[in-house]
């Protein structure tokens, strides 16, 4: 029958301090280190173990010893930084190490011996995502918050800096921030895996980037936490990634026309000016001009007139000065027409040259080329449907003559579709087209 007398001592309670420095120890009763109740315990009575998590004990034996009654506070030697997963535990070193003042020794094997370590290991970047020079894409490995008392993250909590490379920052914050995995508002961590939120960061970049630039986004001091309250640093091995060499990217989109738009050419006539024709509603002819922005994000219709209200297919628009286009087209029954405009320089004001149907018996797959000053070359489908090369003059004043020496120049007996006219050298052009049976020439 168990009385005090032959109850074995035992661990009720363990404490960790917050800084997982220390662990206090308290006992169910006065204990000794050896029989005869006379001798306090020492550091070689207790022994320590961990499991899990990050950090690891330099010494599986307290680093010191302190006693207040039935209380004793061991110092830990730890290595490394806890991440609070570490299961801390604390027991009698053998069976034969602490004794009750009636000589019974505590058992090696403890119930209420075990402690989890303080999270002590800061939040980090872990991966860091350039998209299309325009957002970054940042995961952490944990939860993180704002504030050391669970706050929404903000803009002003990040920082971005460049190094190399050719483009630099408009900002060095982000513009606005988004959550890219579903999870709650100000944190965006679903509660589920093993990885943090992942952060969606609007970047503003000047220049061009030549794939050269080392893009890094780290948070700003102070300012993002995890749940344990430590802070982040603004040093951050994950928070780096390159940007994209800037040759083809998405940018800015326009719609043009929301009713139809078809055959269109388009041409850069100076600065930010660009002009469009195409067929528009019902298959009418139509100029537009609109403005693009430096870094091509932004763009927007200034101006519109519809030139043929027969027809306006098979466009193909050339620059002829900086503020005048050439345009080859179909038009009304199916005939070639070619048509000079003048543009005002800020694109709001259309002015109509001249108008010269060069063909009344087809104008289908026009490809128009500027030879040199006042000079033109027109491959296109005509009579018959063969295909034709034309070249005609154009003087400073938009008046169109046509060539007679060169005046549609038969180049195939088959019914010809697609013509591509370019410049190869001085008095060398190279014609692509194709023929109905699909073959290419």
């Amino acid at each position: 029958m168990a009385t005090a007398a032959n109850m074995k001592p035992e661990i009720s309670t363990v404490s960790l301090s917050s800084d997982n420095s220390t662990i206090a120890v308290k006992f169910n009763e006065p204990v000794y280190t050896a029989t005869g109740a006379t001798t306090a315990l020492v550091v070689n009575d207790f022994a320590l173990s961990i499991t899990g998590g990050t950090a690891t004990l330099s010494s599986a034996t307290p680093s010191s010893i302190s006693i207040s009654g039935n209380t004793y506070t061991l110092g830990l030697p730890l290595s490394g930084t806890p991440n609070g997963n570490e299961i801390l535990t604390v027991s009698p070193s053998s069976d034969s190490e602490i004794y009750d003042a009636s000589n019974n020794a505590a058992s090696a094997t403890q119930m209420r011996n075990t402690v989890y370590l303080y999270d002590k290991t800061p939040p980090k970047i872990v991966k860091t995502s350039v998209k299309y020079n325009e957002t970054v894409n940042v995961t952490f490995d944990e939860p993180v918050f704002g504030s050391n008392s669970m706050g929404v993250t903000q803009t002003s909590d990040f920082a971005f800096a460049i190094s190399g490379g050719t483009a630099t920052l408009s900002s060095n914050t982000p513009s606005s921030i988004s959550t890219q995995n579903s999870g709650k508002n100000g944190t965006g961590y679903n509660g589920s895996g093993a990885s943090g939120p992942i952060y969606g960061l609007a970047m503003s970049i000047s220049g061009t980037a030549n794939g050269k630039e080392k893009f890094s986004v780290s948070p700003a001091a102070n300012s993002i936490y995890d749940i344990a309250g430590n802070v982040a640093s603004t040093t951050q091995a994950g928070g780096v990634d390159s940007l994209s060499k800037e040759s083809i990217l998405p940018a800015g989109t326009l719609e043009f026309n929301t009713s139809e738009a078809r055959d269109a050419s388009v041409v850069h006539l100076h600065d930010s000016l660009y002009v469009v024709a195409y067929a528009g509603l019902s298959g009418d002819g139509f100029l537009q001009t609109f403005t693009v922005s430096a870094d091509g994000k932004r763009v927007a219709k200034i101006s519109e007139i519809e030139h043929d209200q027969s027809d306006g297919w098979n466009n193909s628009l050339v620059k002829a000065d900086d503020n005048t286009v050439v345009l080859a087209y179909r038009g009304q029954s199916g005939d070639g027409f070619i048509k000079t405009f003048d543009i005002s320089a800020d694109g709001k004001t259309f002015t109509q040259l001249y108008d010269l149907e060069h063909n009344s018996s087809g104008g289908y797959y026009n490809s128009l080329i500027k030879v040199d000053s006042d000079t033109y070359a027109l491959a296109y489908r005509g009579a018959d449907s063969d295909g034709f090369i034309s070249t005609f003059t154009i003087d400073s004043d938009g008046n169109i003559t046509a060539v007679n020496s060169l005046e549609h120049v038969e180049h195939g007996t088959e019914i010809i579709d697609d013509n591509h006219l370019v410049h190869v050298d001085s008095d060398t052009y190279a014609l692509a087209y194709s023929i109905q049976n699909n073959s290419g020439y």
